[in-house]
């Protein structure tokens, strides 16, 4: 009897818990999370280009892509 309370009190604390950090991501996204006008994320290095080994731009491959 005791455990089954246990159980429902736990499983009723991780599922608060889990609503509770949902809301809290969608509410005040970390860093990590943030992008630009253009969907590309903030913290992303430079890409390497396959045939030169130059490092370009993720934003100058977005706007070479979009067309500008």
């Amino acid at each position: 009897m005791l455990h089954t309370y246990i159980m429902r009190v736990f499983s009723l604390a991780v599922t608060v818990l889990t609503v509770a950090v949902i809301i809290y991501v969608f509410v005040a996204p970390p860093p990590s999370m943030q992008v630009t006008r253009d969907d590309v994320p903030l913290l992303m290095g430079p890409i390497e280009h396959p045939e030169t080994g130059e490092a370009l731009d993720v934003n100058m491959l977005v706007r070479h892509y979009r067309g500008d």
